[in-house]
């Protein structure tokens, strides 16, 4: 079964929009009717598949988390203890509601309720921290597409520090946006994180990420990365 889902988690980081029915099935096949824990990742699985529209997937994402948190309130988000799977679940909750003008506010509120999660609690779990990179990162994405670049900045400061290197696909994605942002706002930074966005993506092997960025930051700034 873990086998599986890695092979699932794997292709969905190459490709967000690939069919993994088969392997669905397959897991439906190994685990039992009430194994609520997979029957709610299968579900967050499935929603990033692309299948559905951003109104029919936020109500899809709201059941699976209806799933273990049955009580779940946004307002009481330090009354709970969230899971990773918990978060990533309310992160396509508002990155569905991103998606209309008209919900934008409901989306960042989101966001900000789950940064004021990780700020209030105390240690330096694993799971508290890849659960912040992942909140990070679409917020990140979701202010950068807003042009709120000092807005973006300053999250970026705040919370990277505190979290550290645990995650370098999570760092390489933030980083892609956050020296955008900075050559935007003429920030003597900006140039140092390039090289740091494009450093990270040949770590990880992702050598069209770092060419794409030094095309935009040519295009867009005249710089050469």
């Amino acid at each position: 079964l873990y086998c599986i889902k890695q092979q699932m988690t794997n292709r969905l980081k190459i490709n967000i929009d690939c069919d993994l029915s088969k392997e669905r099935k397959e897991i439906l096949s190994k685990i039992k009717k009430d194994d609520t824990l997979n029957l709610q990742w299968l579900m967050l699985t499935e929603n990033y598949e692309g299948t559905y529209g951003p109104e029919d997937s936020v109500q899809y994402l709201k059941k699976g988390l209806q799933m273990t948190l049955p009580n779940f309130e946004i307002e009481q988000i330090l009354e709970f203890r969230l899971t990773y799977n918990e978060c990533v679940i309310l992160v396509g909750i508002a990155e569905a509601l991103s998606n209309s003008l008209k919900t934008h506010s409901q989306a960042e509120y989101i966001y900000t309720q789950l940064l004021f999660y990780f700020k209030k609690l105390d240690g330096d779990s694993y799971i508290l921290t890849k659960s912040c990179f992942v909140v990070i990162r679409h917020y990140i994405m979701f202010l950068y597409h807003k042009k709120r670049y000092s807005d973006l900045v300053l999250i970026f400061q705040e919370y990277i520090p505190k979290f550290g290197l645990h995650d370098l696909r999570q760092l390489s994605s933030i980083y892609f946006y956050v020296c955008q942002a900075l050559f935007e706002l003429a920030h003597t930074d900006a140039q140092i994180s390039a090289h740091i966005a494009t450093g990270l993506c040949n770590i990880l092997n992702h050598q069209s990420n770092s060419t794409l960025l030094r095309e935009y930051i040519k295009k867009d700034f005249g710089i050469d990365i």
